[in-house]
């Protein structure tokens, strides 16, 4: 025992292994504090759209029943992340955010070695890992059931293992650099942005070992890159026979980045918003008004086009663009997309401390880049990795989830910042310090200037319709409520799809003349989503306003003319008032825009037979019974039309086949059971 104590003394006195210990055990106990404070609010189990599907996936994953159709659109690292709590009976919940938490330290730790190793300067290695041990977003990232935390804790990981590869050229080195930036572009695709250029960093600082071996280390840096890609091609092949190497986002987010009108963030065009959902893909969209299947390839190949064509139109605009982008990637703002920094540390007590953020960390780490230039060879992997994947987000969107990844890498440079600050006053370099301390000044005032985005982001009302909408989609209609109210009281500019979404949640809670106000509300405000007429003329129908409800759905005709659940609510609300010939007349138009189809073929037969056009509605069912023999809707309405014709016979011999049916799905003898009554009760009338 004392052998192993005096051994274990000997380790940590070795290179003073103990300094990185206590600094991961610091940014762990900062992390476990935070997760204990949350743990206690309503952001514990309420998910976000992708943490929602994350979630789902590696349940999937776990029971066997995973699989994506056309390969992967989201990325793929996660939801295995996840999957293997759940295949070990721990709730990811908890245990994901744990083990996030854990190498959330270890990413502390990473940056503390990666600053000493490469500097030989302890105290700069110490401020930077400290500085991330306590940075108010670390802790915001790495509790989200989100990728972030992951891919920060693989890129940093990578650029360590090559500051080490540069510095002894240890092969086991170059070995984990490549598993990491492998596994790590399975999280953020972006990541290996930086691999050409590492990969002519290596021929530069190998080429005097032979080409040989500079070959020899390229190839195994290569390898050890794609070999966790891999698998995943291979599966996105084999789903949708066509070459998609991680995952088949790369246009939409090209376009939504680049599009007439972006703004730099994350703002999706509209039509993206189609009948019931959010398209992300904007496959749906494209389906839609192609008028064939678009795979989910397919459409990555159309808004790449679209983006490209774009960018090659306006060179202007798309320069500004970046310009206006690179701005706010270097910005202290945390840019939220569906989960608000700032608003957790309004309902977070842990989390509202005066933790250091991105204002601070910004405006030093650009000043560490130009300081920490002496160093550049033994830190030249850390450089090209953090300018290639900013690059690389710069090119697309920004958001505060997707820049976090290169957040400790920035830590890193403001680290050497501040101890290079402290050397020219321990050296006394008066010029230099007030040099680099006026730089400093203008970059930390450059780098928190105010902007219009920013007074809408962080807007109290904008954080309350997050979370409105968060509960909205977990079906917590009740929890809801209160928040839309917050909302629209604090909004900036109220969104139209505020009142949209506040009008569902009371619809569903049967609150129905609430509902139709916002609904109305929504409309007035411009909101183009094709639920909204639909959820208007439901609501006027639940309120037995027919009329009303009758404008709407042919409003819902006008705005999606594929929906059929249009024409058949119009249809209905036509034959309410009495007037089933004109319903029929709903049914055409939905007929001559959607071609055949027996629901609304039947349904017009039915509202003929109501308005005494007997021979047409004994057309219309004969057509569907021609098509679908045993449709049991139409054998009933040709049953009735032929016995208001005079055919007995013919009628009898319709609702004895209705009555001898006989489905083996519960769910379809369950909907047949009312048709058969009806069935019985006119043959017992014969």
């Amino acid at each position: 025992m004392q052998k192993t104590l005096d051994g274990l003394k000997g380790w940590l006195r070795e290179d003073k292994r103990w300094v990185g210990l206590v600094l991961f055990a610091a940014a762990l106990a900062v992390r476990l504090a935070f997760l204990a404070s949350l743990s206690g609010t309503l952001y514990w189990d309420l998910l976000t759209n992708d943490s929602h599907t994350y979630y789902a996936q590696a349940g999937a994953i776990a029971n066997g029943t995973f699989e994506v159709s056309e390969g992967f659109f989201m990325t793929p690292l996660y939801p295995f992340f996840l999957a293997a709590f759940r295949v070990l009976g721990l709730e990811p919940l908890l245990w994901a955010r744990l083990v996030q938490m854990v190498l959330g330290a270890l990413t502390v730790v990473f940056v503390y070695r990666l600053v000493f190793e490469s500097t030989g300067k302890r105290w700069a290695g110490v401020i930077g890992g400290g500085l991330l041990a306590v940075l108010g977003p670390a802790m915001f990232h790495e509790t989200m059931l989100l990728v972030t935390g992951l891919a920060a804790f693989l890129m940093t990981g990578a650029a360590l293992r090559l500051v080490r590869f540069n510095k002894d050229r240890r092969l086991r080195d170059l070995v984990w650099a490549g598993v990491f930036l492998g596994l790590g572009s399975l999280a953020w695709t972006t990541m290996l942005a930086a691999l050409p250029a590492l990969v002519v960093w290596l021929v530069v600082i190998l080429k005097k070992d032979g080409w040989r071996r500079v070959l020899g280390r390229v190839g195994i840096l290569l390898g050890f890159v794609f070999l966790p890609i891999l698998p995943v091609t291979v599966y996105n092949a084999a789903q949708s026979g066509e070459f998609i190497l991680t995952t088949a986002n790369l246009g939409i987010n090209l376009d939504i980045g680049n599009r007439a009108g972006a703004n730099g963030l994350y703002n999706p065009p509209s039509p993206f918003t189609t009948e019931r959902m959010f398209d992300g893909t904007g496959r749906i969209f494209l389906t839609r008004v192609t008028g064939h299947y678009v795979t989910l390839a397919e459409a990555n190949r159309y808004w790449l086009r679209q983006a490209l064509r774009h960018i090659g139109d306006h060179p202007g605009e798309f320069a500004l663009n970046l310009l206006h982008k690179t701005w706010y990637f270097i910005h202290g703002y945390e840019w939220p997309q569906l989960e608000s920094y700032g608003h957790l540390t309004e309902v977070v007590p842990w989390l509202g401390m005066p933790w250091p953020t991105l204002a601070v960390v910004m405006p030093l780490a650009l000043l560490g880049l130009g300081l920490g230039w002496r160093w550049r060879r033994e830190l030249a992997p850390v450089y090209l990795i953090a300018v290639f994947y900013a690059g690389a987000v710069i090119l697309f969107f920004i958001t505060g989830r997707y820049r976090y990844p290169v957040v400790p890498l920035a830590c890193a440079f403001a680290g050497i910042a501040v101890w290079r600050l402290v050397e020219f006053v321990r050296e006394k370099r008066w010029r230099d310090l007030g040099l680099s301390a006026a730089v400093l000044a203008v970059l930390a005032v450059g780098t928190n200037l105010p902007d219009e985005n920013i007074e809408k982001l962080s807007d109290r009302g904008a954080a309350y319709y997050n979370v409105a909408s968060r509960l909205m989609y977990a079906e917590r209609n009740e929890e809801a409520l209160p928040y839309f109210g917050e909302a629209a009281a604090e909004f900036y500019e109220p969104p139209p799809s505020l009142y949209l979404d506040w009008g569902v949640v009371l619809h569903r809670v049967g609150r129905l003349e609430e509902a139709v106000e916002k609904y109305l509300r929504a409309a007035e405000l411009g909101e183009a989503s094709p639920k909204l007429p639909m959820n208007l003329a439901t609501a006027y129908k639940g309120l037995g306003r027919l009329a009303e409800a009758e404008g709407a759905y042919l409003w819902a005709m006008r705005v999606s003319p594929d929906w059929r659940d249009a024409y058949m609510g119009a249809a209905e609300s036509a034959a309410a008032l009495g007037r089933p010939l004109d319903g029929a007349g709903y049914m055409d138009q939905g007929l001559d825009r959607l071609g055949f189809d027996p629901v609304l073929l039947t349904l017009r037969g039915d509202l003929k037979l109501d308005g005494g056009d007997l021979y047409g509605a004994r057309e219309d069912y004969e057509a569907v019974i021609a098509d679908q023999p045993g449709f049991a809707p139409a054998l009933l309405g040709l049953g009735r039309t032929l016995l208001r014709l005079g055919d007995a016979a013919g009628a009898r011999e319709c609702f004895e086949e209705l009555l001898a049916l006989a489905p083996e799905n519960p769910a379809e003898a369950g909907a047949l059971r009312p048709l058969k009554m009806q069935a019985a009760e006119l043959l017992r009338g014969m």
